[in-house]
């Protein structure tokens, strides 16, 4: 069995159970329309906000640049990565979730950061990093052209216009942000009740048209109930994502290990690469769980002195 197709997945719990929330709102009164009539002046953040955003960005391009060097990992493992991160280390976790710069200077570098990561396996080993590199491999090798360390020395100038073309995407892409800032900030201005379905005819459309099939529609709705269940009861939704894009390469290469050490499970703990990642991992869950608990304990104290 393949399991729940990743996309209607990712779209039920993103993108429907906000829809269900904010009819949700609507219903009970709760949701109020904010307009503004403010012209945008600056398109690019000021000197204060970038200093608030540049140890975010940072972390945020370094996590992505990392993931992205990791052959099937994407960049959405790097987003939510560089989000659990950036919010772990805030000295305000509450705020995010909020829009707030912080969150989405994180996210953004990593996803960004990624796309130059993914180049690192595909031109130094010939191993595509995402799905994108996987269709620049076979541009390659209609071309004649073979990724690897030999296109160092065979393809040099060919490796140095790639570096180029990556360069100037990400001016393009400045450009077109800076031009268009206005234009997408219309969006704001749409009433809720009108923008809701829309959305969700939209995402059922996109659960649709990934298989054709009238099972991911349905799919994407009940994960749509689940992610509002859980959103409502104030449990996270990136653990549920991150298990969907992770779940099926550790089972597959959970039945290559054990196939290759013949049953023995044990035989993991003689890997000294594999007990340093092991070493890692367990160091960041316990960091994860003091820093939580110190996050808790300062809330509730901000909670008792606002009551006193």
């Amino acid at each position: 069995l393949d399991g729940f197709q990743f996309i209607p997945t990712l779209i039920g719990l993103f993108a429907v159970s906000e829809v269900i929330a904010g009819v949700e709102r609507i219903i009970r009164g709760e949701e109020q329309e904010q307009r503004s009539n403010e012209k945008i002046t600056n398109v690019l953040p000021d000197w204060k906000t970038i200093k608030k955003i540049w140890p975010n960005i940072l972390s945020g391009g370094l996590i992505g640049t990392f993931i992205g060097a990791i052959p099937g990992a994407g960049g959405d493992i790097a987003v939510f990565v560089s989000y659990g991160a950036s919010k772990s280390a805030s000295k305000h976790p509450e705020l995010y979730g909020t829009g707030i710069p912080n969150g989405v200077a994180a996210t953004e570098s990593a996803n960004n950061g990624c796309s130059g990561g993914a180049m690192i396996p595909l031109l130094s080993l010939g191993v595509p990093g995402d799905s994108v590199t996987a269709i620049l491999l076979g541009a390659f090798i209609m071309k004649g052209i073979t990724p690897g360390p030999m296109m160092y020395v065979t393809e040099l100038p060919t490796v140095y216009r790639v570096f180029a073309a990556l360069m100037l995407a990400n001016l393009c892409m400045l450009v077109v942000g800076c031009l268009g800032v206005r234009f997408f900030a219309k969006i704001v201005s749409v009433e809720k009740k009108m923008l809701y379905p829309i959305i969700l005819v939209i995402s059922l459309l996109g659960a649709f048209s990934i298989n054709k099939n009238a099972f991911d529609v349905g799919v994407c709705v009940a994960f749509g109930i689940i992610g509002w269940l859980m959103n409502k009861y104030e449990f996270p939704l990136s653990p549920i994502l991150l298990a969907l894009i992770l779940g099926p390469m550790c089972e597959k290469n959970f039945v290559r290990y054990m196939n290759i050490q013949r049953g023995n499970f044990f035989a993991i703990t003689t890997s000294p690469i594999a007990m340093v990642f092991a070493s890692v991992a367990i160091l960041v869950i316990i960091y994860s769980v003091y820093n939580q608990s110190k996050i808790n304990k300062r809330t509730a104290a901000n909670a008792a002195q606002e009551k006193a």
